[in-house]
């Protein structure tokens, strides 16, 4: 049962209606329309009962199943689109501070990769190594200028490995 509802679901949000002219219908068209409107109206009430009240009262105004899942794609992929520059503007926006453990920021700002990563664009290592080596405090300057001439031979976890040894040194 649940995979028959499935199946009209997504046969209702591909398929618009077949539109015949009144006079050249056939009995199989008038079957087919007639099961297309069933499945229809059960889809779409199916996936407005999924929906917020103030989303419902939006997305109940609209004709047929497929209107309303190109509508809900559409408002998704925007807010999806929205996530990613959220996720990127952080990224690029992310200063470290001197008060702060420099290992538990880089930290931080990888976790910010991982986001940007999993949404699907991908960042290469050695530009997470130089964004990490550039966004060192002020106060690791000299640190700093020693390794950007590192920057092509360290990986991640080197690098971490690296600000993990200096800061110990540091205290």
């Amino acid at each position: 049962m649940f995979f028959l509802t499935v199946k009209k679901v997504v046969d209702a949000c591909i398929r618009d209606k077949l539109i015949v002219s009144l006079e050249a219908q056939t009995e199989q068209q008038i079957k087919e329309s007639t099961d297309w409107e069933e499945k229809d109206f059960l889809c779409k009430n199916v996936i407005l009962n999924g929906l917020t009240d103030d989303l419902y009262d939006y997305y109940s105004t609209m004709k047929t199943t497929k209107v309303v899942c190109d509508a809900l794609q559409k408002k998704y992929d925007t807010m999806e689109a929205g996530s990613k520059k959220y996720d990127v503007s952080c990224y690029l926006k992310f200063q470290m501070m001197d008060d702060k453990y420099v290992e538990a920021q880089s930290h931080k700002l990888q976790k910010i990769a991982y986001e940007i990563i999993t949404e699907g664009m991908p960042l290469d290592e050695q530009f997470q190594v130089a964004i990490i080596i550039d966004k060192l405090p002020h106060l690791w300057k000299d640190f700093k200028n020693t390794l950007r001439y590192k920057t092509k031979e360290l990986s991640l976890e080197s690098l971490i490995t690296q600000l993990r040894i200096e800061e110990e040194a540091r205290k």
